[in-house]
């Protein structure tokens, strides 16, 4: 809710171009107050969302400190695309955020609940003469946002998890949305448009597309230096840990030992003579 009303107000600084708030204005004339009175309408998704993502990331941060935040990003933050497709019914019940008018043969497909909705005259509550209606922004972008987690979910997060980073998800959600909001805004009807110019949204929108990439870019090369700074400490723990022995000298062979030439045993002494050898003479002629 901080966020939303934050981004209403920077958004509506300076009046919305169709009789909405000028906080500037409020400010200078001493009612500075009216920046909090929320009460009295006036919040953005576009601010919402971005201000609930980074206050889960804080809570993770200091009260889960055992979840990978990054982790925790990738499984919640494409969730918030299956919200705002619920949400986005909220204009349609309040009839509001709708585009242009255009010919109701156009939408003969929509149930007639539907379109009949869409053909009232929101300034004086009567049906548009004509048999016009307003495009009803709301159901395409609530069906675009559900399109979109099925896209990040399984037709990326499933298929390309080896190519992934933690955290990959939760920015492709940024650029999913930035990107839808900035088609949809110039079908808007102008007086629901943010910013004495109409062009805040598509603005806010530029920014989620940008912190969206940057979110990529920046795991990417985050995990890329980390591995990189491992792989290197631990090939100097194991230069350290396992230094070269020195070589040890070769060890003499023993000698082969004597054979007889008639045999293939070895020689079992010296008593014996060789063939052809005289016998030594006993002393004592015996």
């Amino acid at each position: 809710m901080i966020g939303g009303r934050i981004g209403y107000v920077i958004g509506n600084w300076n009046g919305d171009g169709a009789g909405g708030p000028n906080f500037h204005q409020d400010f200078l004339n001493g009612r500075w107050y009216t920046i909090f009175e929320i009460w009295n309408g006036g919040l953005t998704i576009l601010g919402g969302a971005l201000g609930g993502i980074i206050a889960g990331v804080i809570f993770f941060m200091k009260r889960r400190k055992y979840v990978n935040v990054r982790w925790a990003a990738d499984v919640i933050v494409p969730t918030i695309l299956v919200a705002q497709a619920i949400g986005r019914w909220g204009n349609f019940f309040n009839h509001e955020v709708y585009g242009a008018e255009v010919d109701m043969n156009q939408w003969m497909f929509l149930p007639t609940w539907l379109r009949n909705q869409m053909a009232i005259d929101f300034a004086n509550g009567q049906p548009i003469a004509g048999g016009k209606m307003y495009v009803p922004l709301f159901l395409i972008e609530s069906l675009i946002n559900l399109v979109g987690y099925f896209v990040i979910k399984y037709a990326i997060g499933k298929p390309l998890k080896k190519w992934l980073a933690k955290g990959d998800l939760a920015g492709c959600y940024l650029i999913w949305y930035g990107i839808t909001r900035i088609i949809m805004e110039p079908m808007r009807d102008p007086s629901f448009n943010m910013g004495s110019d109409g062009k805040w949204s598509i603005i806010w929108s530029g920014i989620y597309i940008g912190l969206g990439v940057l979110t990529i870019l920046f795991f990417h090369l985050f995990d890329y230096f980390r591995n990189k700074k491992r792989q290197a400490a631990e090939l100097q723990e194991g230069a350290v840990a396992l230094p070269q022995e020195p070589a040890k000298p070769a060890e003499p062979l023993p000698a082969a030992p004597l054979k007889d030439a008639t045999s293939s045993k070895p020689l079992e002494g010296k008593d014996e003579p060789l063939a052809g050898e005289d016998k030594p003479v006993n002393p004592e002629g015996k």
